[in-house]
Protein backbone atom coordinates (compact mmCIF):
# COMPACT_ATOMS: atom_id res chain seq x y z
CA UNK A 1 0.00 0.00 0.00
CA UNK A 2 0.90 3.54 -0.78
CA UNK A 3 0.60 5.73 1.72
CA UNK A 4 -0.90 9.76 0.64
CA UNK A 5 2.20 11.81 1.19
CA UNK A 6 3.77 10.02 -1.99
CA UNK A 7 1.09 11.52 -4.11
CA UNK A 8 1.24 15.01 -1.95
CA UNK A 9 4.78 16.25 -3.05
CA UNK A 10 5.24 17.18 -6.60
CA UNK A 11 8.55 15.36 -6.38
CA UNK A 12 7.56 12.10 -5.35
CA UNK A 13 4.52 12.09 -7.45
CA UNK A 14 6.58 12.51 -10.78
CA UNK A 15 7.97 9.27 -10.42
CA UNK A 16 4.95 7.81 -8.87
CA UNK A 17 3.26 8.56 -12.20
CA UNK A 18 6.26 7.22 -14.09
CA UNK A 19 6.43 4.08 -12.00
CA UNK A 20 2.62 3.38 -12.94
CA UNK A 21 3.39 4.32 -16.74
CA UNK A 22 5.81 1.71 -16.73
CA UNK A 23 3.47 -1.35 -14.85
CA UNK A 24 5.70 -1.25 -12.16
CA UNK A 25 2.98 -0.71 -9.35
CA UNK A 26 0.17 -2.97 -11.18
CA UNK A 27 -2.04 -3.79 -8.46
CA UNK A 28 -0.71 -1.68 -5.84
CA UNK A 29 -3.19 -0.59 -3.26
CA UNK A 30 -4.01 2.94 -1.99
CA UNK A 31 -6.47 3.88 0.89
CA UNK A 32 -9.64 4.86 -0.34
CA UNK A 33 -10.44 7.47 2.51
CA UNK A 34 -7.75 9.09 0.80
CA UNK A 35 -8.55 8.54 -3.03
CA UNK A 36 -12.38 9.40 -1.55
CA UNK A 37 -11.77 12.66 -0.08
CA UNK A 38 -9.35 13.86 -2.63
CA UNK A 39 -12.70 12.91 -5.34
CA UNK A 40 -14.66 14.57 -2.84
CA UNK A 41 -12.58 17.86 -2.18
CA UNK A 42 -12.30 17.01 1.17
CA UNK A 43 -8.70 17.13 1.60
CA UNK A 44 -7.77 20.37 3.50
CA UNK A 45 -6.45 21.86 6.65
CA UNK A 46 -5.09 19.30 8.99
CA UNK A 47 -5.38 16.16 6.88
CA UNK A 48 -3.36 17.94 3.95
CA UNK A 49 -0.62 19.18 6.73
CA UNK A 50 -0.55 15.87 7.89
CA UNK A 51 0.67 14.02 4.69
CA UNK A 52 1.73 17.02 2.02
CA UNK A 53 5.14 18.00 1.13
CA UNK A 54 5.89 22.28 1.78
CA UNK A 55 3.75 24.60 0.49
CA UNK A 56 6.12 25.13 -2.73
CA UNK A 57 6.55 21.16 -3.55
CA UNK A 58 2.39 20.41 -3.58
CA UNK A 59 1.02 19.47 -6.95
CA UNK A 60 -2.04 20.44 -8.27
CA UNK A 61 -5.25 18.42 -6.62
CA UNK A 62 -7.29 18.28 -9.73
CA UNK A 63 -4.24 16.74 -11.67
CA UNK A 64 -4.16 14.58 -8.96
CA UNK A 65 -7.75 13.74 -9.18
CA UNK A 66 -7.53 12.61 -12.58
CA UNK A 67 -4.63 10.48 -12.01
CA UNK A 68 -6.22 8.82 -9.07
CA UNK A 69 -8.64 7.83 -11.03
CA UNK A 70 -7.29 6.47 -14.20
CA UNK A 71 -5.54 4.19 -11.93
CA UNK A 72 -6.55 3.27 -8.92
CA UNK A 73 -9.91 1.12 -7.85
CA UNK A 74 -11.47 1.69 -4.88
CA UNK A 75 -11.13 -1.43 -2.48
CA UNK A 76 -12.56 -1.09 0.72
CA UNK A 77 -11.05 -1.79 3.70
CA UNK A 78 -12.93 -3.02 6.71
CA UNK A 79 -10.88 -1.17 9.95
CA UNK A 80 -9.18 -3.69 12.46
CA UNK A 81 -7.49 -2.08 15.01
CA UNK A 82 -5.82 -4.30 17.47
CA UNK A 83 -7.72 -3.27 20.59
CA UNK A 84 -10.40 -0.22 21.63
CA UNK A 85 -7.84 1.56 23.86
CA UNK A 86 -4.85 1.34 20.64
CA UNK A 87 -7.72 3.16 18.38
CA UNK A 88 -8.04 5.53 20.72
CA UNK A 89 -4.65 6.87 20.90
CA UNK A 90 -4.25 6.99 17.07
CA UNK A 91 -7.43 9.30 16.95
CA UNK A 92 -5.96 11.02 19.73
CA UNK A 93 -3.05 11.82 17.74
CA UNK A 94 -4.28 11.96 14.21
CA UNK A 95 -6.14 15.10 15.56
CA UNK A 96 -8.51 14.54 12.43
CA UNK A 97 -11.03 12.17 11.17
CA UNK A 98 -9.54 11.71 7.75
CA UNK A 99 -6.36 11.10 8.97
CA UNK A 100 -7.26 8.83 11.45
CA UNK A 101 -9.31 6.59 9.03
CA UNK A 102 -6.33 6.46 6.19
CA UNK A 103 -3.95 5.60 9.90
CA UNK A 104 -6.78 2.68 10.34
CA UNK A 105 -6.53 1.56 6.72
CA UNK A 106 -2.94 1.63 6.80
CA UNK A 107 -2.57 -0.70 10.04
CA UNK A 108 -5.02 -2.85 9.08
CA UNK A 109 -3.35 -3.54 5.35
CA UNK A 110 0.18 -3.71 6.68
CA UNK A 111 -0.49 -6.09 9.51
CA UNK A 112 -2.68 -8.42 7.56
CA UNK A 113 -1.43 -7.62 3.59
CA UNK A 114 2.39 -6.88 4.76
CA UNK A 115 3.59 -4.08 3.44
CA UNK A 116 3.14 0.08 3.76
CA UNK A 117 5.52 2.75 1.49
CA UNK A 118 5.62 6.30 2.80
CA UNK A 119 7.60 9.38 2.06
CA UNK A 120 6.84 10.38 6.01
CA UNK A 121 7.73 8.31 9.09
CA UNK A 122 4.71 9.79 11.01
CA UNK A 123 1.81 7.08 10.51
CA UNK A 124 4.61 4.65 11.98
CA UNK A 125 5.50 6.57 14.68
CA UNK A 126 1.67 6.97 15.60
CA UNK A 127 1.27 3.45 15.35
CA UNK A 128 4.42 2.82 18.20
CA UNK A 129 3.16 5.84 20.27
CA UNK A 130 -0.08 4.17 20.39
CA UNK A 131 1.63 0.78 21.44
CA UNK A 132 2.83 -0.92 18.70
CA UNK A 133 6.86 -2.17 18.25
CA UNK A 134 8.64 -1.50 15.41
CA UNK A 135 12.20 -2.94 14.37
CA UNK A 136 13.94 -0.40 12.24
CA UNK A 137 16.44 -1.21 10.40
CA UNK A 138 18.36 1.75 8.37
CA UNK A 139 20.40 2.16 5.17
CA UNK A 140 23.27 0.73 5.62
CA UNK A 141 21.17 -2.76 6.76
CA UNK A 142 19.61 -2.69 3.75
CA UNK A 143 22.60 -2.22 1.47
CA UNK A 144 24.03 -4.95 3.38
CA UNK A 145 21.83 -7.33 2.86
CA UNK A 146 21.60 -6.68 -0.72
CA UNK A 147 25.09 -7.07 -1.34
CA UNK A 148 25.05 -10.36 0.42
CA UNK A 149 22.47 -11.47 -1.82
CA UNK A 150 24.61 -10.65 -3.99
CA UNK A 151 27.81 -12.60 -3.40
CA UNK A 152 25.78 -15.46 -3.07
CA UNK A 153 24.45 -15.54 -6.52
CA UNK A 154 21.44 -18.28 -5.05
CA UNK A 155 19.10 -17.22 -8.16
CA UNK A 156 17.51 -14.04 -5.91
CA UNK A 157 17.70 -11.02 -6.67
CA UNK A 158 18.83 -10.55 -3.28
CA UNK A 159 18.30 -11.97 0.28
CA UNK A 160 16.01 -8.92 1.53
CA UNK A 161 13.89 -9.31 -1.54
CA UNK A 162 13.68 -13.48 -0.87
CA UNK A 163 12.86 -12.64 2.56
CA UNK A 164 10.19 -10.58 1.45
CA UNK A 165 9.35 -12.40 -1.06
CA UNK A 166 8.00 -14.94 1.73
CA UNK A 167 6.86 -11.86 3.92
CA UNK A 168 4.58 -10.85 1.17
CA UNK A 169 3.30 -14.25 0.49
CA UNK A 170 3.99 -13.11 -3.10
CA UNK A 171 6.79 -14.33 -6.23
CA UNK A 172 6.45 -10.83 -7.32
CA UNK A 173 7.77 -7.89 -5.18
CA UNK A 174 6.03 -5.15 -5.85
CA UNK A 175 8.14 -1.86 -7.15
CA UNK A 176 8.47 0.31 -4.26
CA UNK A 177 10.25 -2.82 -2.65
CA UNK A 178 12.66 -3.69 -5.33
CA UNK A 179 16.07 -1.94 -4.67
CA UNK A 180 17.27 -1.12 -7.88
CA UNK A 181 13.88 1.17 -8.77
CA UNK A 182 13.81 4.53 -8.58
CA UNK A 183 11.27 4.21 -6.30
CA UNK A 184 13.56 3.99 -3.66
CA UNK A 185 14.68 7.22 -3.46
CA UNK A 186 11.25 8.39 -2.81
CA UNK A 187 9.97 5.81 -0.54
CA UNK A 188 12.09 6.95 2.56
CA UNK A 189 10.48 4.25 4.70
CA UNK A 190 8.79 0.87 4.30
CA UNK A 191 7.34 -1.29 6.54
CA UNK A 192 6.82 -5.19 6.96
CA UNK A 193 4.10 -6.36 8.57
CA UNK A 194 1.81 -9.47 9.46
CA UNK A 195 2.82 -12.30 11.27
CA UNK A 196 4.73 -13.46 8.96
CA UNK A 197 7.38 -10.60 9.39
CA UNK A 198 8.55 -12.22 12.77
CA UNK A 199 10.58 -14.94 11.03
CA UNK A 200 12.92 -12.29 10.06
CA UNK A 201 14.36 -11.54 13.28
CA UNK A 202 13.59 -15.02 15.70
CA UNK A 203 13.49 -15.34 18.30
CA UNK A 204 13.27 -12.13 19.55
CA UNK A 205 9.83 -11.86 18.10
CA UNK A 206 7.92 -13.93 20.31
CA UNK A 207 8.94 -11.72 22.91
CA UNK A 208 8.12 -8.43 21.31
CA UNK A 209 4.60 -9.72 19.94
CA UNK A 210 3.58 -11.14 23.36
CA UNK A 211 4.18 -7.61 24.80
CA UNK A 212 2.71 -5.21 21.83
CA UNK A 213 -0.28 -4.72 20.75
CA UNK A 214 0.98 -4.82 16.83
CA UNK A 215 4.42 -5.54 14.98
CA UNK A 216 6.45 -4.13 12.16
CA UNK A 217 9.54 -3.80 10.38
CA UNK A 218 10.56 -0.45 9.24
CA UNK A 219 13.09 -0.32 6.82
CA UNK A 220 14.56 3.07 5.61
CA UNK A 221 16.05 2.00 2.05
Amino acid sequence: MLDPSLFLSARTLAVVEAAWDAGELDGVRVPTSFVTAIRDGRLRGRSLEYFAGRRDDRPDLRSLDAFLREHVTDQGVEIRWPSDSFAARVRKLAKDDLVSEVLGEEWTFLTSESWLASRIKRPFSAYVRAGAVAVEFGRHVFDQLIREGERLGDGARNVIEAALRRTLKSDKIPGPLTPPQKFRAVCKWVAVGGSSASTLIQPLAGTLLTAASGFFLLLDP
